[in-house]
């Protein structure tokens, strides 16, 4: 007993005197090291449990001095996580304070330069833009941009004098269109003209400013253009006037496809439809007076159409009478000619055009007590010795003149009628039955 207590309380006294530095003392493994405090024959010793392997691997190594100085115990180790020492990545807090100091400085800069800008904008709008007129604006075609309310005042002058002053455009159609001058229609309105061009001006201060900041840098939208005419006070009898003239010129009238016939080239031509056209001169009065008060450059005319309800030609019958032919047109084109009789000299037949007023298909001759008649019965029934024949097409032209049917068919080429215009009966027969009532008849 007495030796196993002696090894768990292993002690080392050393003697001053015999005590050798340079030599190495060996302890037993669980020993704890005696560290002699004082002087003299009485020492006292402090015992400090050895590291278990645990702790040694974990903990770095010390040194073996036993009277080296030692780090403060903490709550869990040396030092408790609330009081660890920073790191040596952390900048220093004098460090901090500094680029802290700057990032303000610079954010003072910025303010004060901005503020500076924005008062600069202020007193620049003050001073140009709230009394100049913008950018993009014309005033009967000339750039007025910039100029102050007495520039455009010299500027509406100018125009009355060399007769520029106040323009618009009436449009007709995509391809039609008529200048009007408006100082020949009413008197120039110089203070209203004044006025509409510095309109055009930005109300916001702060859009202005805005803007004039965007534009140094840039980074503005273009201007949109505003075209301005000099605002006149027309005179509305005189405006109606204008467009009454104007109307006589570009109205188009209504056409039916069909047939003319051309004296130039003694032929019939074909007539294409056309739309009739013409312009309202109440409406695009009222339309120009309100252009010129709301400073408009172009005004469209209020135009009426109408379409035509014929618009392929149908049947026509033209006689020649130079050449004593009569020639049928159906659809435009040729479809029948025969040889006639006309009026011979003294009884020429009516030239002009006509239509055909009613058809006969049994026609009776009526005495038309003339000198070449009177020994002429008073009627002649229908019958092969009707001086009318087997058909008989009456024209509008009046006086009883026929396109009918005849047995002398040795004339036919050559005038010698009465006044009618003579076919071989056959012929008659024939063209009665293709020839509809009211179709145009062209007798030149």
């Amino acid at each position: 007993m007495e030796n196993e207590a002696n090894n768990n309380d292993a002690t080392v006294k050393m003697d001053p005197v015999d005590h050798d530095p340079g030599r190495t003392q060996v302890l037993p493994e669980d020993a704890c090291p005696t560290q002699v405090l004082g002087s003299g024959t009485e020492a006292e010793t402090l015992c400090m449990p050895a590291p278990t392997s645990k702790d040694a691997a974990s903990e770095p190594a010390q040194d073996d001095d036993p009277f080296a100085p030692r780090e403060p115990l903490g709550a869990t180790g040396p030092m408790s996580a609330v009081e660890e020492a920073p790191s040596q990545d952390e900048e220093p807090l004098p460090q901090r304070h500094t680029l802290r100091n700057i990032a303000l400085g610079m954010l003072l800069t910025v303010v004060v330069v901005l503020g500076g800008f924005a008062g600069w904008l202020a007193w620049d709008d003050s001073r140009n833009a709230s009394c100049h007129v913008p950018a993009g604006v014309t005033l009967d075609g000339d750039a007025v941009s910039g100029y102050s309310a007495a520039e455009v005042r010299s500027v509406v002058n100018r125009h009355i004098v060399d007769g520029t002053a106040g323009s618009a455009v009436l449009v007709i159609s995509d391809t039609e269109q008529v200048n009007l001058e408006y100082p020949r229609l009413g008197d120039v309105d110089v203070d209203a003209t004044v006025s509409a061009v510095m309109g055009t001006i930005d109300s916001s201060a702060v859009a202005r400013c805005l803007n004039r900041a965007l534009g140094l840098v840039g980074m503005a939208a273009d201007p949109e253009p505003r075209e301005l005419v000099t605002v006149c006070a027309l005179s509305e009898e005189r405006v109606r006037s204008k467009v009454e003239a104007i109307a006589k010129e570009y109205d188009i009238e209504l056409r039916e496809a069909g047939y003319r016939f051309d004296q130039d080239t003694r032929k019939i031509k074909v007539v294409k439809a056309r739309t009739g056209r013409s312009i309202d001169v109440d409406a695009t009065t009222a339309a120009i007076l309100e252009a010129s008060q709301s400073g408009q450059t172009q005004v469209s005319a209020v135009v009426l159409t109408t379409n035509p309800t014929v618009t392929k030609p149908g049947q026509a019958i033209f006689v020649d009478l130079y050449n004593c032919q009569l020639t049928f047109y159906v659809a435009g084109s040729v479809a029948k000619q025969y040889p006639c009789t006309p009026g011979m000299s003294g009884y020429a037949t009516p030239s002009g055009d006509w239509t055909v007023s009613y058809k006969d298909p049994n026609p009776s001759w009526y005495n038309p007590h003339s000198d070449w008649s009177k020994n002429m019965p008073e009627v002649i029934a229908p019958g092969p010795t009707n001086p009318l024949g087997l058909r008989a097409l009456a024209l509008s032209c009046g006086g009883g003149i026929y396109i009918h049917g005849t047995t002398n068919l040795g004339q036919l080429g050559y005038p010698g009628s009465h006044g009618c215009i003579r076919l071989a009966n056959e012929s008659i027969v024939e063209l009665y039955d293709l020839v509809e009532l009211g179709i145009p008849v062209f007798v030149y």
